[in-house]
């Protein structure tokens, strides 16, 4: 399932038979790295190391693994490559389609 809030943020959930309703597919994102890394090692965050990133953690992966895990045709580089859009979900739902 697919929905998309007021502010066009994306959600996406799924469904299996045992459940009553649909399941919230995780996804949460931190700010890694910057000026909190600087002020405690100055030395060691110079350049490059001192910026400041966007990091995804990827919950929905596990969620998604433990439904669909047993499928051969999803492979392990399928799943370290999967993201929180549409286009890379539908990839994983035809490889799974292709199991049945």
């Amino acid at each position: 399932y697919y929905t998309v809030s007021n502010d066009k943020t994306p959600f996406y959930f799924y469904k299996t038979p045992t459940d009553a309703k649909p399941i919230q597919l995780i996804v949460r994102y931190f700010l890694q790295g910057g000026l909190a890394n600087y002020d405690n090692d100055r030395i060691r965050y110079r350049g490059q190391r001192s910026l400041l990133t966007i990091t995804e953690d990827k919950g929905y992966v596990n969620q998604l693994f433990s439904i669909m895990g047993n499928c051969k045709k999803i492979t392990p580089p399928m799943w370290e490559l999967l993201t929180y859009r549409i286009y890379s979900l539908k990839k994983i739902m035809k490889a799974y389609n292709k199991c049945k």
